[in-house]
């Protein structure tokens, strides 16, 4: 394979990528052809680990995926456009992608999927109504399985969509990092080791504000978030306030969207024992006038309650029911009136 780093942007621009492995965040440094961390590797050294992308032409660039790199992981790619001499760390953002590599090749699986395939998603809305086998009709199809199941994740907060290990580390004075986590929806708690209470969320304006009339340093207390896309990609920007003094390394949750499916050999990452509730909501939309466009069935009080119990199945753990305070005569000692009241109740 060829081209596996690609990227669409303005003509006649010097464009670059930078490759990390997700689960760590390694970096491929070109020159020593090696996965490198944080400490091996630094910030100044950018140059050494930009990979020139070619000018194909209308706007298209592209270069192969180091070929001496055999440690088959996802990576996560992020294309810059050279603004000076040389590669910095204050190059533009022009995309993003994520590549999973064998060793040798990109593999077809866009993730560690354990569902159908979108070949047999395919065969099963055929079966169910989806008439059209024509180029343009099998592409449609296939837009209108992966809709479906991003607005059926959405319905339910799903335990494989919730994750706890978003990480990223801001250095010295930098106040602002692109997220590396693919598919955010949105993000929960953010905290910091050394604080007791987790930061607190406030708009971009008020970063402004702040960053601008009352800029200052030390450890991040606040912080902002702004989606944006990058050829088609959703990014997160992450701003703290004040500016790190230090290296700061934050932690948070986030919720995520399910993987795109492409080619029909991709596996959806919903889980094999919920796949029924997946069919019924492609039967669901297939059974409508329009092919429910606008994904109105899969909120009907019908299909709720199939969401209801499908989580109900999900939910790794379940909260106790929390029964409302009594008042008591004196500690330890419960009004036995009131505690009836409360059951009756």
């Amino acid at each position: 394979m060829a081209n596996e780093l690609s990227v669409s942007y303005l003509l006649n621009k010097t464009i670059y990528a930078i490759v990390r492995r997700q689960s760590n965040a390694y970096i491929w440094d070109v020159g020593d052809s090696a996965l490198e961390a944080i400490g091996t590797w630094n910030a100044a050294r950018i140059d050494e680990c930009d990979i020139p992308l070619t000018d194909n032409g209308g706007g298209l660039y592209s270069e192969d995926f180091p070929v001496l790199c055999t440690t088959a992981a996802t990576y996560l790619v992020i294309y810059f456009e050279q603004l000076g001499a040389s590669p910095a760390t204050t190059d533009k953002i022009v995309g993003r992608s994520t590549i999973v590599w064998n060793g040798q090749t990109v593999s077809t699986t866009p993730s560690a999927g354990s569902g159908k395939t979108l070949a047999e998603l395919k065969t099963i809305c055929q079966y169910n109504g989806w008439s059209d086998g024509t180029t343009a009709g099998t592409a449609e199809l296939a837009n209108f399985i992966n809709f479906t199941i991003s607005m059926l994740s959405q319905l339910a907060p799903w335990p494989e969509y919730n994750h706890v290990d978003g990480t990223v580390t801001f250095s010295a004075s930098d106040d602002q990092q692109t997220l590396t986590d693919t598919g955010i929806i949105r993000i929960g708690t953010v905290i910091r080791t050394d604080r007791a209470s987790p930061l607190e969320e406030w708009s971009l304006d008020e970063h402004l504000s702040a960053s601008k009339y009352h800029a200052g340093t030390g450890p991040p207390n606040n912080y902002a978030l702004r989606r944006g896309t990058a050829s088609g990609l959703i990014a997160v920007d992450m701003y703290v306030y004040p500016k790190p003094s230090a290296s700061t390394t934050l932690y948070y949750t986030y919720q995520s969207e399910p993987a795109w499916l492409t080619n029909n050999t991709d596996e959806t990452d919903w889980p094999n024992n919920r796949l029924w509730l997946l069919i019924d909501a492609l039967k669901t939309r297939l059974a409508s006038a329009d092919r429910d466009s606008g994904g109105a069935a899969m909120y009907s009080n019908d299909f709720m309650a199939k969401v209801g119990r499908a989580f109900n199945a999900a939910r790794p753990s379940y909260m106790p029911v929390v029964a409302k305070p009594l008042e008591c005569i004196r500690p330890g000692k419960w009004k036995l009136r009131d505690i009836e009241k409360e059951i009756i109740s």
